[in-house]
């Protein structure tokens, strides 16, 4: 099984909807959807009160942050067949930005102070791929204050702007044939009396 960025972005998905965040509006309690989107969206179809997730982009590691380690096996008699198995660790950075669109004052402070206690400046999502459990550590960078206009209308937006930590292995094997070449060792014992 591998993991896969969706399947990163279906657990931080479950997170946010597993809070059941809701707003008194209209005399009524709405529940704030949680959707894929970009901002420009979200703001052009007017659908909040609502939670955008935007899925951003990868951050390559530097080479020099990269493991790698070789290790050779050597079978055959005629001529030896050596595997070289390399095995490469890499480090991605990916980033979130998990923003709240609600109309009212309230709604943002009662919320952004929600998503504070939801994403804390460390923590681990769980990814359950088939029966395999990964831990990816995320990192929040901030929350930025995005309030704007929409026709006259005053909307209050928060980003939350988060980082995931994935590592990725890459093994390879590179074999080779080299003619067999023996080598005799001797090793005598004396006793001296």
């Amino acid at each position: 099984m591998a993991l896969e960025i969706r399947d990163v972005d279906a657990a931080l998905k479950n997170i946010v909807d597993s809070k059941n965040f809701t707003v008194h509006q209209e005399n009524m309690e709405i529940r704030l959807r949680t959707i894929f989107s970009t901002p420009d969206e979200v703001l052009a179809k007017k659908l909040y009160p609502i939670i955008g997730i935007e899925s951003g982009f990868i951050i390559d590691t530097p080479l020099e942050w990269q493991a790698e380690s070789v290790e050779y096996t050597i079978n055959g008699t005629d001529y030896q067949k050596a595997d070289a198995i390399i095995d490469t660790v890499s480090d991605l950075f990916y980033d979130y930005k998990v923003a709240f669109y609600v109309g009212y004052k309230s709604h943002c402070v009662y919320l952004e102070r929600e998503f504070l206690k939801l994403f804390p400046v460390n923590f681990v999502v769980f990814v359950t791929v088939g029966t395999a459990v990964y831990s990816v550590p995320f990192e929040r960078k901030g929350i930025v204050n995005m309030d704007g206009f929409d026709e006259d209308r005053r909307f209050y937006r928060r980003d939350a702007l988060l980082t995931a930590q994935i590592q990725m292995e890459d093994v390879t094997v590179e074999t080779d044939y080299r003619p067999y070449t023996s080598v005799t060792v001797e090793v005598s014992t004396s006793t001296i009396y």
